[in-house]
């Protein structure tokens, strides 16, 4: 995925590279062809990303009969933890990186909010039915963390630049 998201950006970059500099007979009509593969690299990076939040939605999958009312608060319990294992691993990843194409960046976020949020806020009713307002013990993260740790996820960072003093030693070194 991170390959895609590399390429992704790469291409971006030209692309308006060329079109601010007019470069677009330099680079001839294949260019434009190429351009196209932009497209499909997209759908890739947002399916492949889309897919890895899907397997964090699997541990909030579950069929409980009313009647073990005990088993399955600990069943409840354990998926959760499980959850938020796997959640903050993936977001943690994401998180380094970048998608440069602001567009792209919103359609990615909004994509996992779509497959995410309703799983998580349908495990976190049905938790509550059983634990009631005990449920609040267990909970890691309401549904708006959930949604700012998303929105945080893939956003272009600056890089730290030298301080003035360390540019001029840079300077004095070459």
């Amino acid at each position: 995925t991170l390959g895609y998201v590399f390429i992704m950006n790469n291409r971006r970059f030209i692309e308006q590279e060329e079109k601010l500099n007019r470069l677009g007979p330099i680079f001839g009509n294949d260019w434009h062809k190429k351009k196209k593969k932009t497209q499909q690299n997209s759908n890739k990076i947002l399916n492949s990303i889309r897919e890895a939040h899907e397997k964090i939605v699997d541990f909030l999958m579950l069929d409980i009969n009313d009647s073990e009312l005990n088993v399955a608060a600990e069943l409840m319990n354990d998926r959760l933890h499980w959850f938020n294992e796997h959640f903050d691993e993936t977001c943690n990843i994401q998180l380094a990186w970048s998608v440069c194409d602001e567009e792209l960046r919103e359609q990615i976020v909004k994509s996992i909010e779509n497959v995410l949020l309703p799983a998580y806020g349908n495990f976190f009713e049905k938790f509550q039915e059983f634990l009631g307002k005990h449920v609040y013990e267990y909970i890691k993260y309401g549904m708006f963390e959930i949604q700012d740790r998303l929105n945080n996820l893939f956003l272009v960072r600056k890089q730290m630049s030298l301080m003035p003093e360390e540019k001029e030693s840079l300077h004095k070194l070459a």
